[in-house]
């Protein structure tokens, strides 16, 4: 191999790598906006459909204004309950004074009945 076909061997090679790099580049870019685009077309159907859904009505379903409603009949449900609980707990709490009240009288009675009360 004498010097001129090294330098077109050494011209030739990285500027045919280039042009085929660009060219594969080229054709990748063209089918990654057609993806692209139909990615775009795809979120587009999507935002409306959500748009439809916060509005309330899509294929007969009620959205998100059944949601609210759903938490709002969760939260009275558990106000509710808690209400109960909290009426048991008066309750309770009635009875057992009750019993105190009860378990001093009849201390009281004891003490006086065998002269313990106060000096």
């Amino acid at each position: 191999m004498n010097e001129t076909q090294f330098y077109i061997y050494a011209i030739v090679v990285p500027v045919s790598t280039i042009v085929i790099v660009l060219i594969g580049v080229l054709l990748t870019n063209t089918n990654m906006n057609a993806r692209v685009r139909a990615l775009n077309a795809s979120f587009a159907e999507m935002s409306g459909g959500f748009g439809a859904i916060c509005a309330g009505s899509v294929n007969g379903s009620v959205g998100f204004a059944n949601i609210d409603r759903g938490f709002t009949e969760l939260k009275d449900l558990i106000q509710a309950c808690s209400d109960w609980q909290d009426a048991n707990f008066l309750r309770f709490e009635e009875k057992l004074l009750g019993k105190f009240a009860e378990l001093d009288n009849r201390l009281s009675r004891i003490e006086h009945h065998l002269n313990l009360g106060p000096v």
